[in-house]
């Protein structure tokens, strides 16, 4: 068995179409991470923009309330004098802070820019005062529970030292909720504040798995890794199917081809992992594993309205975000797999294969039901629980996600081994 796996796992390495693949996807990596440094330094010189603007502003104050000391002096107005004198000083001090948090902004020193943020919110976290944050109308407001979490994240960050991911807004630099939400303009203000971009290792990591990077990963390695028999079984190719002369017992030949496919899927996902990892660390830095990650408590009552005040929430580091995405990883790899193979053996051509699998997954994603297996390849609102909040349901959880898609995944794989039995007894 071990001497069949391995001629397997053998046979897939010296396929030059696999190499080229493989390499096409790790270009593709570089180009987004390409991207993602542009947006990171378009939206950090739109920050430093900002800090231009106001402190121009603050010039033009200490000007204007310069000339009128010498407007009072002229109508000999005392009263009017020390108002302009303290409206100047006012204006030097804000003047001299902002220029201070810029320089200390370009510095990567966020400390005051984080306590200047906090100062500023801390007017809005009371539930009950009945205000809160404007968004492009006076009738659209960031819901309480965005102000909260908001707050709770910079004093996290301010007291663990932690730097922030870029944002294009100077007075808040909110966090994005299930909360809020948005119509019109509004919408499109609220996006332009809320958008993070970062270039440091974790950061970038953390981003990419937010936008379903897993298993779009996985799905393109079962595309390169899981043809072992539909590329035997092309027509076209007139090759002799190796899997129907061998002198072992089929069963076996499946596992080893099934089990060398997978292992080759395996080792291309923390490849695709550890790539953008390595690339952005190697620019930038590598950030911080304490990096705090938002996740919900669930909802308190079935009024929305009702919870954005109610609602509770907590964080985990993102070394405990990433310890969870990769376990989903690995058992949600086991189901497409699994899937992919299957549908495989029906097809013999391995576009028309990935495209059942992907059709498959992604009609099982709109299916909002808490034991279908497919739901749980949303890892991030599977860990953040942000999937309880959307559906008005809190059975899906961590740990059903793990168990449902790793015996569905186990299914799959002894559906693939009866159906190949089958095929070959007849």
């Amino acid at each position: 068995m071990k001497t069949l796996f391995l001629f397997e796992f053998k046979k897939l390495l010296k396929q030059k179409t696999i190499w080229f693949l493989v390499a096409v996807t790790m270009i593709a990596i570089l180009v987004l991470y390409g991207f993602q440094s542009v947006m990171t330094a378009t939206t950090r010189q739109q920050m430093l923009d900002q800090y231009d603007f106001l402190i121009h502003l603050n010039l033009e104050s200490i000007e204007g309330y310069a000339h009128e000391q010498e407007q009072a002096i002229e109508a000999d107005d005392e009263a009017w004098l020390e108002e302009a004198k303290i409206m100047e000083n006012n204006a030097h001090q804000g003047y001299e802070k902002r220029l201070r948090i810029k320089e200390d902004y370009q510095a990567g020193d966020f400390e005051q820019m984080l306590q200047n943020q906090l100062d500023f919110l801390e007017v809005y976290i009371d539930p009950y005062n009945g205000s809160g944050y404007s968004i492009g109308e006076q009738d659209q407001l960031v819901s309480n529970f965005t102000h909260r979490a908001t707050y709770a994240e910079k004093q996290y960050l301010l007291e663990n030292q932690i730097d922030p991911f870029v944002q294009n807004d100077y007075y808040t630099m909110f966090l994005s909720t299930a909360y809020d939400d948005f119509t019109g303009i509004a919408q499109e203000h609220w996006q332009e504040i809320t958008n993070r971009y970062s270039t440091k290792g974790v950061y970038y990591l953390y981003q990419l798995i937010q936008n379903l990077y897993l298993p779009a990963v996985i799905l393109i390695g079962c595309f390169i890794f899981g043809n072992t028999f539909s590329s035997e079984m092309q027509e076209k190719t007139k090759k002799i199917r190796f899997h129907q002369v061998l002198p072992f017992e089929q069963g076996r030949l499946l596992i080893a081809k099934f089990s060398a496919g997978y292992l080759a899927l395996f080792l291309y996902v923390i490849v695709m992992i550890t790539l953008p990892l390595i690339m952005a660390t190697v620019v930038d830095h590598f950030g911080s594993l304490d990096y705090p990650v938002l996740v919900y408590d669930g909802y308190t009552t079935d009024v929305m309205a009702d919870n954005q005040n109610l609602d509770t929430f907590h964080f985990i580091t993102l070394k405990t975000y990433f310890s969870k995405a990769f376990l989903l990883a690995i058992t949600s790899s086991l189901l497409i797999y699994g899937l992919y193979y299957f549908f495989s053996q029906w097809s013999r051509e391995p576009i028309l294969t990935a495209l059942l699998t992907g059709i498959t997954c992604y009609l099982g994603l709109l299916i909002p039901a808490p034991y279908n297996p497919f739901q749980y390849l949303k890892i991030d609102q599977v860990i953040t629980q942000e999937i309880q909040l959307q559906t008005w349901n809190t059975a899906f959880n961590f740990t059903t996600g793990i168990l449902l898609t790793f015996l569905i995944g186990l299914l799959f794989v002894l559906a693939n081994y009866k159906f190949f039995k089958r095929k070959c007894d007849r």
